[in-house]
C-alpha cells in the first residue's frame, strides 16, 4: 500500500462528510484512510462508522478525549502504507492531492514530499544536498510544520511522536523531532490542499498560560536529544515563544518558569535573540539574570513596531533594486 492518510476527528460534524468525501474522490486509488475519533461528542463517531461499513479502505479507532497529538500518534502505530500524510477532519483535498505526492515519489523515492501553501510560487525542487537539506528542514519543513503540508515515510514518521500535553505547535515540534532521520526531499510547486479556518478552528483557541512553558521545555529535549540540531532556528523559536508570552497579563506568574527554562536553552547554545529583538534582548537578558526586571507589555510592543519598521525598509530597498 503506497499512502496511509491520517485524520484526527474531533466533534467535526458540519466539516467531516466534506472532508471524507473528498478523501474517496481521490485519482490514486492505492491508500487507506486511518480516522481516529478523540472522543467526539456530537455524532462525528457515527458519520465515521458509517464510512467504514462503506468503505474498505477506511479504517476506524475509536477512544477518549486526549487531543489531537495522542490522535495522530494512534494513526501513525495503525498505519500500513509506505507513506503516511495527514488531513484535518474540517478540511477537503482535490482530487488530485495523493497524484502529486505519488509523481514525486516515483521520481525521487525521498524520505519527504512537501506541497506548497496555497499562496506560494516555488517550483518544485528535490533536496539531498547535506547543507541545503538541513536548512529546508528548519527554514521550511519545521518553521511551517503544520503535518497537512507534507508526506512522510512511513519509517521516518515513526522515529517521533506528536508531543502529548502540548496545544502549542505540538505539529512544530513533531517535525523539529523528525529532522535527523531525513536524508531526502522534495519540495512540490503544487497543493492539492484546502485548509479551512473558521471560528472554531484550533489556531483561533485561546491557550492556557501554561502552555508556552509546555512548548518551550518541549523544546528543550529536542535540543538535548539531537546534538546536530539548528540552534540558530531553535533560538527564533524559543524568542518567538517569549515574545507571544510578554502579551498576556496572566502570564506574570510564570516569569520563574520562563527564566529557569530559557537558561536551559542558553546552556544549550540555543537563547540567542535576533538582532532586530535588541530591545527584547536587553531586559530579559537583565532578568535572566538577576529576576528583577520583567520586559513587560510595552516592550513588546516596541520590538513589534521595531520588526515591522525593518521590514518596511527591507521591501523598499528590494523595491528600489
Amino acid at each position: 500500500m503506497k499512502f496511509s492518510i491520517i485524520i484526527p476527528v474531533y466533534n467535526a460534524t458540519k466539516y467531516l462528510r466534506p472532508c471524507l468525501d473528498s478523501v474517496l474522490s481521490q485519482t490514486e486509488r492505492d491508500w487507506e484512510c486511518v480516522c481516529v475519533d478523540d472522543g467526539s461528542t456530537d455524532g462525528s463517531a457515527a458519520i465515521l462508522d458509517e464510512y467504514a461499513a462503506k468503505e474498505s479502505d477506511f479504517v476506524v479507532v475509536h477512544g477518549r478525549k486526549a487531543g489531537v497529538s495522542v490522535a495522530r500518534n494512534k494513526g501513525l502505530d495503525i498505519a500500513k502504507g509506505e507513506y503516511v500524510c495527514f488531513v484535518d477532519a474540517d478540511d477537503v483535498v482535490e482530487k488530485n492531492w495523493l497524484k502529486y505526492y505519488d509523481e514525486a515519489i516515483t521520481a525521487y523515492a525521498p524520505d519527504v514530499v512537501r506541497i506548497r501553501r496555497p499562496w506560494w510560487t516555488d517550483e518544485p525542487r528535490s533536496i539531498d544536498n547535506d547543507r541545503d537539506l538541513k536548512e529546508w528542514c528548519w527554514g521550511a519543513f519545521v518553521k511551517e510544520g503544520y503535518p497537512w503540508t507534507y508526506a512522510v515515510r512511513r519509517e521516518v514518521a515513526r522515529k517521533a511522536q506528536f508531543p502529548a500535553g502540548v496545544a502549542m505547535s505540538e505539529d512544530q515540534l513533531y517535525a523539529a523531532k523528525l529532522v535527523p532521520h531525513i536524508h531526502s526531499a522534495v519540495q512540490l510547486g503544487t497543493c492539492g490542499y484546502e485548509h479551512l479556518l473558521h471560528a472554531c478552528s484550533a489556531m483561533f483557541t485561546p491557550l492556557r498560560s501554561d502552555e508556552r512553558w509546555r512548548y518551550m521545555k518541549a523544546l528543550s529535549e529536542i535540543v538535548k536529544a539531537d546534538p546536530h540540531v539548528d540552534k540558530r532556528r531553535v533560538s527564533a523559536m524559543c524568542a518567538a515563544c517569549i515574545m507571544s508570552w510578554l502579551n498576556r497579563y496572566g502570564d506574570g506568574d510564570r516569569r520563574q518558569d520562563i527564566r529557569e527554562i530559557w537558561l536551559e536553552l542558553k546552556e544549550n547554545g540555543c537563547a540567542e535573540v535576533s538582532a532586530e529583538k535588541v530591545l527584547f534582548r536587553v531586559p530579559y537578558w537583565l532578568y535572566a539574570r538577576t529576576g528583577w526586571l520583567w520586559p513587560g507589555r510595552l516592550w513588546s510592543k516596541c520590538v513589534r513596531v521595531m520588526v515591522t519598521l525593518k521590514k518596511v525598509i527591507k521591501y523598499q530597498r528590494k523595491s528600489g533594486e
